[in-house]
This record gives C-alpha cells, structure tokens and sequence, in this order.
C-alpha cells in the first residue's frame, strides 16, 4: 500500500474518513511549507557538504546566464576549489549556491512501469537529453530547490512509494543519488504517462479548464466525490474486474502498481457515465445526499422562476415534492442539477409557446441559463420541433384537427380520484386503439402508429423532451396541469404550422 507518513504512526494514503482535500491539509501541517523548512533544508545541504557529496558554487549569475544561452550544462567550475578556500569566502559572505556532485555515470534503478533503468534506457523513455550537470540543492538565498526539498521532505513523511510522471525520470538517479548520500533507503518509483487533452497536449494549470478537469469547477456542479474518485482512479491503470464502477473500498482492494506505459487522453464524457450510476444509487437510497439533489434543482429552478415569475405553477414546498418524485422517476438521467432541470422543466413551471421549438441544445442552454428567450415568430428554416424528426408539419396539422379532440376527450373522462399511472396508461391503450379503428374507416390517411401518437402527445405535455412513459409523467404533472396543456396546443399548433418566416 503507498503509504502517506506522519510523526506518528504510518497511515494509508486512502482514509475513507477524510476527504482528499482534508488529507492533503493535514499532510501540509504536519511537515510545514517549504518557506517555514528552510532552516531544515539548510542543514541538510551543509550535511552533503561535509560528507563532501555536494560544494559550494560561486558563479555569478552573469555567468551561469551565459551558459544557459549558449545552451550549455554546467561545467563545473566551482567544483575543485578546496574545502578550506570554499569556507572562507562563504564566511566572508560571498554569495553562493550548493550545489549537488554528480559522478559521470548516475546511478540505475528499478522503475515499478519500466523496470530496470540505466542511461541508455532513461534516453529512450524520455526524450530530453539525460543530464550529468551537477544540479542546484540550494540556492544563493538559502532556498532550496525541488530536488532537495522533495527527497528531505519524502524521507521526513516515510514515503514508500513516489508515483509520478514520466516527465520526470530524468531526475530520479540524481534523488536516488541523494538518498545514497544521506545514507537513507530511496523508496520505489514509479513513472507513469502524462494525462494530455483531446489535442494530446500535456494538461496543465494553464489548460485544465478548457479541458473540461477543473476540480472546484466539479465540486460547484454538483459532480459526487465517488464518481470523481472512479474516474480519476482509471486513468493509466486499468484492472481485471468486470466493471469500472468501482467504490472506495472496491479501489483500495483492486489497486495494484501496473500502471499502463504511455501517455493517456482524459475524456471528461467518462465523468458523465460515472456521475449518473452513482446519483442512481443516491437517488434509490433517498439519504442526504438525494435530499441535497433536490435542494440543487430547486435552487436553479426557483432562480429561472424569478426571471419569469408567468412560468409558476407550484408553491415552494410542491415544486420540492415535484422535484423529489421527478428525481425518482428519472433517477437514470441524473448528470448535475443545471442539467437535469434543462432537461425535465417542463415538469417544474408553466410551459411557454417558445418552449416547444428550439434551434438546437446549445440555444436551449443559452435560454435556460440566462433567461433569454427564442421566440416561434424569429424561427426561419433551422427551427425545428423539439421530438426532433418524428413530427412533420403535415402529420402535426392533421393529428391536431383529427386526434387532439379523442386524446382530449378520453383524459377528461377521467375524473381526479382516478387520476394515476394504471389508469392513464389504460386511457392511453384506448386511445391508441381508437386511432387505429378510426384509421382503417375511409376519410383522410392520417398518421396512426402508436410511436407518432406518442411523440405527439410527449410533445403536447412536455415539449417533446424525453422523460418516463406518458402515464408517468401525466401522473407527476397532476390533472390540471395535463388538462390545461392539452386544451391549449391549438396555439402551439398555429404557431408550427404558420408560413415561415423569410
């Protein structure tokens, strides 16, 4: 297991009792800022020094910028000047660097990916050229570099395992070399590919957010800690289980060292798929985590509400319960909460005419998230109806004049005790049936397939967004507000079959 070290007694990286965030604070605390350690990166600096595994550095920055233009390593210079003589002008006070002795052959070591690693196999792995420059332990204001900060701060924690990019394999004899120096045991390494975005360029804090991977960003839309874990946990390591939705007690059990060589693409659709298995089960459970689930679509429900106060249609505490049984009834389609309520506001407010057409998604989303509105007299020949291509404006028009009065007639027979997902879907049989019967008899060929009744009567209750069968989602609308919707499509209607505009 990695492990993660204290003063105290040595604790398992993965504690299901802490949050990672939690962890990584406490680690900090526990050893201190790099700022608030310098005195103990001092001491361990003089302690090469002394042991004669590192020396003093006296260049002027001049000069060491004149060999960095010329793109040429450091030489050495400083690095035969006597012991005696190197004390003296550090206590005259003259500015100077440690800097590490590095023999000309770096020392090998076994990686857990690659396996035994040597320079000839080093340059392979990594294409910058293998350095032998005697590097920087501290510099001439006291600080130390990474180098010597990582290795002091490694051993102080009792690291075992340092896992970390293959970027960085060209530093790792120079580490182990510092180990060997200190007389301390090097803990194994481990070199995995980097994490690129769909254009293969290396993430980093400059392209993480237009990746789509910013964490804080994550944890704003709602992303479940658990979904997050999976999907963070796959990348360059795969497993022999039957399925990649694996909790925190799966991962721990399943975790091995086989990390898979080379460079992985992040693809932020594999959030997705995690985030709706785990919501499911959150739903199911209706714990605290569903009730904060409802919470959040109301929030972003009540905020669009406020922009168009005609859209209310339930009080605060219904709109709660429409909310907690649409959840449960669509717990499969749980991605955020802005993004389930983009998806089943009809069932939340008052539908307008506008929301039964749309140019595309992102002009949905536009509206949803700013309160923007597309209207039906701006459409032109990109507007389409919102059950996609399932609808035409013929078979539109002529289920309107010919079916609309039988689904109208046959859900007002139902009176409101009745009112429920068995006998709605028995209406919806009937009417079904019926349509088929009145379709054989002479008169206009009409549409009468079940599946283009349907949609039809989707797009009259719900705009056409996809949801739960129609018993269902009658049944959550409630009477009033079926009713209401099917009395007034002949302007929805109107409005779609109108001449477009040009």
């Amino acid at each position: 297991m990695i492990q993660f070290g204290t003063n105290g007694p040595r604790k398992g990286l993965y504690q299901a009792q802490k949050s990672g965030s939690t962890m990584i604070l406490d680690g900090l605390a526990s050893i201190g800022m790099k700022s608030e350690r310098t005195e103990l990166y001092q001491e361990h600096a003089h302690t090469l020094l002394k042991s004669q595994n590192a020396y003093r550095c006296f260049c002027s920055p001049q000069r060491l910028k004149g060999l960095a233009q010329r793109q040429t390593q450091y030489d050495g210079t400083c690095r035969h000047i006597s012991g005696d003589e190197s004390e003296e002008r550090a206590a005259n006070g003259e500015p100077h660097a440690i800097r590490l002795k590095t023999p000309a052959v770096l020392p090998s070591f076994n990686d857990l990916v690659y396996g035994s690693i040597g320079n000839r196999r080093m340059a392979q792995l990594n294409s910058d050229k293998v350095a032998h420059e005697d590097i920087v332990l501290l510099k001439s204001d006291g600080l130390p570099t990474y180098h010597l900060a990582n290795v002091v701060d490694d051993n102080c924690m009792r690291i075992t395992h340092v896992i970390r990019a293959l970027e960085w394999i060209s530093s790792t004899p120079k580490h182990v070399l510092l180990y060997k120096a200190f007389g301390w045991e090097a803990p194994s390494f481990a070199h995995v590919g980097l994490l690129q975005d769909s254009q293969q360029q290396k993430l980093s804090k400059r392209n993480v957010n237009s990746a789509g991977l910013d964490v804080r960003g994550f944890q704003d839309q709602g992303i479940l800690p658990e979904a997050l874990l999976n999907y963070v946990a796959l990348y360059g390591w795969s497993h022999k289980r039957t399925s990649d939705v694996l909790n925190l007690e799966q991962l721990i059990q399943t975790f091995d060292l086989k990390f898979t060589k080379g460079n992985t693409i992040v693809t932020p659709q594999k959030l997705r798929y995690f985030q709706k298995k785990y919501a499911h089960e959150r739903i199911e459970e209706r714990g605290a985590i569903f009730d904060s689930m409802v919470e959040d679509v109301f929030a972003v429900t009540k905020k669009y509400l406020q922009l168009h106060p005609e859209s209310v249609i339930l009080s605060e505490v219904d709109l709660k319960d429409r909310i907690s049984k649409t959840l449960e009834a669509c717990k499969h389609n749980y991605y955020t909460a802005q993004d389930f309520y983009r998806q089943h506001f009809p069932y939340f407010q008052k539908l307008q005419l506008e929301d039964y057409f749309c140019i595309s998604d992102a002009t949905r989303n536009t509206r949803r998230n700013d309160g923007k509105i597309v209207t039906p007299e701006k459409r032109n020949d990109e507007y389409v109806l919102r059950c996609g291509n399932q609808l035409s404006k013929s078979s539109v028009k002529e289920l309107a004049e010919n079916r609309l009065e039988l689904i109208n007639r046959r859900f007002l027979q139902l009176p409101p005790e009745d009112w429920n997902e068995d006998n709605l879907h028995k209406t919806m049989d009937l009417i079904l049936a019926e349509s088929q019967s009145a379709s054989s008899s002479p008169g206009p060929n009409l549409p009468s397939d079940s599946t283009t009744i349907l949609y039809f009567i989707r797009w009259i209750l719900a705009a056409g967004w996809s949801g739960p069968p129609i018993a269902k989602t009658m049944a959550l609308i409630g009477r009033e507000t079926s009713l209401d919707r099917l009395a007034n499509f002949s302007a929805v209607v109107s409005a779609f079959t109108a001449p477009e505009v040009e």
